[in-house]
């Protein structure tokens, strides 16, 4: 009889850590104008982003999480036309949407879905997150931040020391949908 009522009673708190999880809704506005010289194409652009994330909290040290982004371009010039002289885009406005596919309006992505583990001030994290390393970081400047797929673990019980251990086998760098592995993900960019 113990046992069953222990099964029952674990059963009812992991429903109530989930029920009583965060949901987060985020949204961000940007409009970004590049003014050339004369003779040069100007280029503007409206985005408009919602992120929607759930957290359950933790039970038994474990947490799940879940989170998902869009962007829309709300008025434009054509980021896909070249400028004429030039022969190139401009390299800042198409970064608010998806610079693989210039003529695509709208950017979706599954940023979060993960496990984490966490004890004390340290935890273990599997599965598609943000993490804040001087290399891969949150600095975005345009609409979703670069995202990781893998395993990350962050030590931090001693004070004034941090360490970070992974493997990461996936990235969707930011103004991108798409998950590719870490080497096919350098070079997306235009220098």
């Amino acid at each position: 009889y113990n046992a069953k009522q222990t099964q029952e009673s674990e059963t009812t708190l992991l429903l109530h850590d989930i029920k009583s999880g965060r949901l987060t809704v985020h949204g961000r506005s940007f409009f970004m104008i590049t003014q050339n010289e004369d003779g040069l194409t100007d280029y503007y652009d409206d985005a408009l982003g919602v992120t929607l994330r759930y957290e359950t909290n933790k039970f038994h040290h474990v947490q799940f999480a879940i989170g998902g982004f869009s962007a829309f371009n709300i008025a434009s010039s054509n980021l896909a036309k070249p400028d004429v002289i030039t022969g190139m885009v401009s390299r800042y406005e198409i970064g608010l949407f998806d610079i693989t596919n210039l003529s695509k309006r709208s950017l979706y992505r599954l940023e979060e879905l993960y496990l984490m583990y966490t004890i004390r001030e340290s935890s273990i994290k599997a599965g598609r997150q943000f993490i804040n390393t001087p290399f891969i970081n949150l600095q975005d400047g345009r609409m979703n931040a670069t995202a990781v797929e893998g395993v990350w673990g962050e030590l931090n019980e001693i004070p004034t020391v941090k360490v970070q251990l992974g493997w990461l086998w996936g990235m969707s760098p930011r103004s991108t949908g798409a998950w590719y592995n870490p080497g096919k993900s350098i070079g997306l960019y235009s220098t």
